[in-house]
């Protein structure tokens, strides 16, 4: 009991003392003023009839 006791204890301190920031530097989707890039996604296909074919699944 004293041993999860300690990891939860543990966990929590880490948990709460992490120095992460949710709005620091990630964001969604091309910066601003950047080209429009209309090249595509194809990612390759790894199982099934199309494998090893780059294929858009749409």
């Amino acid at each position: 009991m004293s041993t999860r006791l300690l990891a939860g204890a543990a966990c929590a301190f880490l948990i709460l003392t992490s120095a992460t920031d949710a709005n620091g530097h990630f964001r969604s989707g091309p910066p601003v003023g950047s080209p429009n890039n209309r090249d595509g996604f194809f990612p390759n296909w790894v199982t099934g009839p199309c494998a090893g074919k780059r294929l858009c699944p749409v």
